[in-house]
């Protein structure tokens, strides 16, 4: 924060991400106040600068969702929480996986308030969109060449390259392993009905886990998914 202050200057909309990150850690670590300072010198930025910003706009909103869902202030959350969806939605499109955060969010939210049947929807159309992402990666990469797969195994990934403009970054990873990880306990544990979607969940993990190429659990979510 202090190098992109010192670079663009304390209104650059250049210094958003990096409020966003110290926010997303403070929650994460429980410390509300300083997330909310955070975030409010972000919403302050977003506010004065003209610089186009959209792309990380959806962001901020999710972000103040999770904080006032850390404070069991869920109707507020569910507030931004529906902005983050707008925002995101308008720059990726409805069924995509930079939205699907925002519904799973929103899902845990409506968990938290008892209300099953919304939150069951809500994860459904997560597994749904991570799912349709994450068939789409695999088929690519088993179009490519053996000799190429064991590449891409041994080297860093140039984002330029054709061939890896579909991967998922080390951020898309993180959050898929945890959103499908955590839904997967949610269904298996029998807090929401069931009706057959574990394998679908499972299924989705199971091709999450070859696209980051950890075999072992390939095999053990795609026998869950038989």
């Amino acid at each position: 924060l202090r190098f992109a202050t010192s670079v663009y200057g304390t209104t650059s909309a250049e210094l958003v991400p990096s409020y966003l990150l110290l926010a997303e850690a403070s929650i994460g670590l429980g410390q509300l106040q300083d997330a909310e300072e955070y975030l409010s010198q972000a919403q302050w930025t977003v506010m004065k600068t003209s610089e186009c910003i959209t792309g990380v706009e959806y962001k901020l909103y999710r972000n103040l969702g999770l904080l006032y869902s850390a404070r069991g202030n869920y109707e507020k959350a569910l507030w931004y929480l529906a902005d983050d969806i707008y925002h995101a939605s308008e720059v990726f499109g409805t069924e995509d996986i930079h939205t699907a955060g925002g519904y799973f969010h929103m899902a845990n939210v409506f968990f938290g308030q008892g209300k099953m049947d919304i939150a069951d929807s809500m994860y459904t159309e997560v597994v749904d969109i991570w799912h349709k992402h994450l068939s789409e990666l695999v088929e690519a990469e088993m179009e490519k060449p053996k000799w190429k797969r064991m590449n891409a195994a041994l080297e860093d990934p140039d984002p330029g390259m054709e061939d890896y403009k579909e991967s998922l970054d080390v951020a898309q990873q993180a959050e898929a392993v945890q959103v499908l990880n955590a839904i997967n306990n949610i269904r298996d544990q029998g807090f929401v009905p069931k009706h057959g979607r574990i394998g679908k969940v499972a299924h989705a993990l199971a091709m999450l886990y070859y696209v980051i190429m950890d075999y072992r659990k390939v095999i053990d979510y795609g026998s869950q998914a038989s």
